[in-house]
């Protein structure tokens, strides 16, 4: 387990030792991203979720989520903001919480990288926080699916494929270099000169 998240004592939730199922077509490749989800702490309620591919179980995740949030000791445990990775045979099960006892589920992959989990949490937050925040609050179980629907889509197309997302990266590295280097070129430029003033500066 990586140093950037949190070590977890809890036992594996089920769902993370489920093998993929076989004979899938190639449409139906095995997604990074199984399952992205919003729940309470307070009374372990999933008030919006997406199971990524169709032919998974939904309720294999859902047990998995109530099964963290049943621990013993999750609520001592656990700080918001911090983020926890429990890794089991096949899936991972990441997680963040916030102050109001929202808790941010992504499980993926188990060889699915941190270094793209993690942000993909973070947007999670930020974006869900903003559009369903406050009905989060007391909506019953499921009440936030069709209205989350749209960003978890959104989210888990993004994130999906991590070469994709490494090459989406390097790309805006890229663009940020050119533009800090413009920036540059522009400040030397536009130095007035002490002999003649140009135009613009007047």
């Amino acid at each position: 387990m990586a140093s950037s998240a949190a070590a977890v004592r809890w036992g594996r939730p089920h769902a993370l030792g489920l093998a993929p199922r076989r004979g899938l077509t190639p449409e139906a490749r095995a997604a990074d991203i199984k399952f992205i989800g919003v729940a309470r702490a307070l009374d372990r309620t999933i008030v919006a979720s997406l199971t990524v591919q169709k032919q998974d179980v939904q309720d294999q995740y859902h047990t998995a989520v109530r099964e963290v949030l049943a621990a013993p000791d999750f609520a001592s445990k656990v700080t918001a903001g911090a983020r926890y990775r429990l890794v089991g045979d096949v899936n991972a099960f990441n997680f963040t919480t916030d102050a109001e006892n929202r808790v941010y589920i992504v499980i993926s992959a188990q060889n699915y990288p941190e270094r793209l989990v993690f942000p993909l949490l973070n947007e999670l937050v930020q974006r869900f926080k903003q559009e369903l925040g406050p009905a989060s609050a007391t909506c019953a179980a499921g009440a936030l699916d069709g209205r989350a629907k749209k960003l978890l889509v959104a989210l888990a197309e993004e994130f999906d494929d991590p070469t994709r997302r490494d090459r989406l990266s390097q790309v805006n590295a890229q663009v940020e270099s050119v533009q800090s280097t413009m920036w540059v070129c522009a400040a030397v430029d536009v130095q007035p000169s002490p002999v003649q003033s140009s135009p613009a500066w007047n």
